[in-house]
């Protein structure tokens, strides 16, 4: 049976989204900031603010209370991706990466996890970068054909989208590994593109008038983009029930005042039933300062936000939004997606790095580790996963499984 699910990892104030469908992997974004070289769990950093592994501080030093810098997605991502392969039993292949706007929370740790060149050369990439993953598609925000947004940390994902728009109209272009899309709408009532036949993704933003690089507004050397970012509802079909997932990007309030002018006649098209609170939960997304330099609310864009189906879910991927005056996560920003949601207790607003589903590896005395927040997505619409430890960072709760695959043996064939 094929796995519908999404999951929303735990990225601080960054994006990384992963749809699994209709046996379809698809990741909206990256941030990524762990090191991939040597670790196989988590980076963290014991008492003594020495930095080490989990999985080599020993069980000793281990037991101490320590605390998890980065949640490490990649084993996450990786098993997402597994396809066996004739020739070397390990291959992972991702069916579409798509990038809203080259911001650096939303492209981070790229060469750190995904193959990069020929496709044809991909299994006889080196010993070292067996763990790779190949991007069979790629759709991307125009602004990424543009080089002024490259940046030191991105080169090697820019050259990766400039090697692909390179093969534009040659047969290579086709290839599994060579597919590109620049995506932007061409008119006020968006784009849809379907992906396979049971996902599809409305393009409600940017229109090629916003999308235009040379709107961009510069702040020092790197242009803000966030009013450029892409917002994507994903329309994921199970059984004939439509699952409906909105990610807004960082789009500001500016776009959806727009959005909502655009949409109001036909506000269905708006409809979601998880929606990833734009910019991180920022304020800027549905209110504006007036000359006092007191925030406004607009009504404009609080409809457009406010198309919540059913009993919807509201996702922050954000650090913890807490009980102060910060803008971005802002807790007012919280209260006002608590009024759309009709749910003051909260039990629907959700934060992957305040999401604590079990105590940390090695350390029993710990429960306070982020985790990732997933919906399984159903006939009926999405159903948020339960608590489960159905990972290596709970060992003390589950029973491994010998199935002669020394590289998912241990952490994927287990029973609970």
């Amino acid at each position: 049976m094929s796995i519908n699910r999404i999951t929303f990892f735990p990225v601080g104030n960054g994006d990384t989204t992963l749809i699994e469908a209709n046996d379809k992997t698809v990741l909206t974004d990256i941030n990524y900031r762990c090191e991939r070289y040597t670790d196989r769990f988590r980076t963290s950093i014991d008492v003594n603010g020495n930095i080490g592994n989990a999985a080599t501080l020993g069980l000793e030093e281990a037991s101490k209370p320590f605390q998890w810098i980065y949640y490490d997605f990649a084993l996450d991502l990786q098993y997402a991706c597994y396809q066996s392969s004739y020739r070397s039993n390990r291959e992972y292949r991702l069916s579409l990466l798509v990038l809203t706007h080259p911001n650096q929370n939303n492209l981070t740790g790229f060469d750190k996890l995904f193959y990069r060149g020929d496709p044809a050369e991909f299994e006889d990439r080196p010993r070292e970068d067996d763990k790779l993953i190949l991007i069979e598609e790629m759709w991307i925000n125009p602004c990424f054909a543009d080089p002024q947004y490259e940046t030191d940390e991105s080169e090697p994902l820019f050259q990766e989208i400039k090697r692909r728009l390179s093969l534009q109209g040659s047969k290579e272009s086709e290839l599994n590994g060579n597919r590109i899309s620049k995506l932007d709408a061409t008119s006020s009532s968006g784009l849809v593109k379907t992906f396979s036949r049971n996902i599809e993704a409305h393009i409600i933003s940017p229109i090629q008038k916003e999308g235009e690089v040379s709107n961009a507004i510069s702040v020092g050397d790197q242009p803000t983009l966030n009013d450029n970012s892409m917002v994507i509802r994903w329309t994921v079909k199970v059984f004939g029930g439509a699952n409906r997932i909105m990610l807004g990007g960082d789009a500001t309030v500016e776009v959806w005042d727009r959005i909502w002018q655009n949409y109001k006649n036909s506000a269905d098209k708006l409809n979601w039933h998880i929606l990833l609170a734009p910019h991180h939960c920022s304020i800027d997304v549905m209110a504006r300062k007036n000359q006092d330099g007191k925030y406004e609310y607009s009504e404009n864009a609080l409809n457009a936000l406010g198309q919540v189906e059913g009993d919807g879910f509201v996702v922050s991927s954000s650090k913890e939004v807490k009980h102060n005056d910060d803008l971005l996560p802002s807790w007012e920003a919280k209260q006002k997606y608590l009024e759309i949601l009709k749910d003051m207790d909260g039990a629907r607003f959700l934060n992957p790095d305040t999401r604590a589903n079990a105590p940390l590896l090695y350390s029993p005395l710990q429960d306070d580790k982020p985790e990732p927040v997933v919906f399984t997505l159903t006939k009926e619409g999405p159903s948020l996963d339960e608590s489960a430890p159905a990972s290596p960072h709970t060992p003390h709760k589950i029973v491994p499984v010998e199935t002669g695959n020394d590289e998912f043996g241990y952490k994927w064939n287990m029973k609970v």
